[in-house]
């Protein structure tokens, strides 16, 4: 009978910011939802707590965004939530860049 090899990859931790970005991404997506519906909620008459919620929420997916890419710096670490956090907050920056140049 022949001898199996069994290859074990090391245990690594996740880039630092890595977390906190995913969470971010999450919040940003979750204020941006609360957002649209108090907007369809009072038929486009909610005025500056839409506007503020959407500005905050806009701020929050650039800063994750920054803090995702930054996290792909660490060497040898787990890049799990670098790629998530990065990818939800590029998006929602990039759907917040649309709606304020579309002028909704």
């Amino acid at each position: 009978m022949a001898k199996r090899f069994k290859y074990i990859s090391p245990r690594r931790n996740y880039a630092q910011g890595s977390k906190v970005s995913a969470v971010i991404g999450c919040v940003s997506l979750g204020i941006f939802a609360l957002s649209s519906l108090i907007a369809a909620g009072f038929g486009g008459k909610a005025g500056a707590y839409v506007g503020a919620g959407g500005l905050l929420s806009m701020m929050l997916a650039v800063y994750g965004f920054w803090l995702g890419m930054r996290s792909f710096s660490d060497r040898d670490k787990n890049y799990r939530f670098s790629v998530i956090g990065a990818i939800l907050n590029g998006v929602l920056a990039a759907c917040f860049l649309g709606v304020f140049l579309w002028g909704i």
